[in-house]
């Protein structure tokens, strides 16, 4: 059955410009809230509108995801997340500080059935998608398909950019 509107866990380090020193903060800040889109045709204004809900959740990525399912009386508001991972500054500190930083295939385990997770290296550039599903939801190809799509509007984006 197809669906005209998503609702995708994605994934906060909480970590917003509105702490003080959000660098030099302590603690755990992760949580994932959730993000509801229509789907519509347009592809590019479909990544138009995400950008603006990415904008519009920020403010609440510190409320918490089991405060925000008591509040709308569900158990579940979504079954997939998306991870962006981006450490944009860890090239410059590891060029001042001296410090290598060597890259590990360790990830977080979540409780969803289809998890995307990607991450970019700051030193070469190049990105990495990770996918974590739930083989009693989806098969294999279910997954090269999602993948192929999301390469495919990748690529349009870019392209038309």
């Amino acid at each position: 059955m197809k669906e005209n509107t998503v609702s995708v866990g994605v994934i906060s380090n909480g970590r917003t410009e509105r702490l003080s020193d959000p660098f030099g903060a302590l603690g755990l800040f992760w949580n994932i809230v959730p993000l509801c889109q229509s789907i519509i045709g347009d592809k590019n204004v479909q990544i138009k509108n995400v950008q603006e809900s990415l904008i519009d959740i920020e403010p609440y990525v510190r409320y918490p995801l089991l405060q925000i399912l008591s509040d709308q009386q569900e158990i579940e508001l979504f079954l997939a997340t998306f991870n962006f991972v981006n450490f944009h500054n860890d090239k410059n500190n590891s060029e001042h500080l001296g410090l290598k930083i060597y890259r590990r295939r360790l990830h977080d385990k979540f409780n969803f059935p289809l998890n995307y997770a990607v991450s970019m290296e700051s030193v070469s550039g190049n990105a990495s998608i990770y996918v974590e599903y739930d083989q009693m939801y989806f098969s294999s190809q279910d997954i090269r398909s999602m993948l192929q799509n999301y390469l495919e509007i990748l690529k349009n984006t870019i392209n038309s950019g």
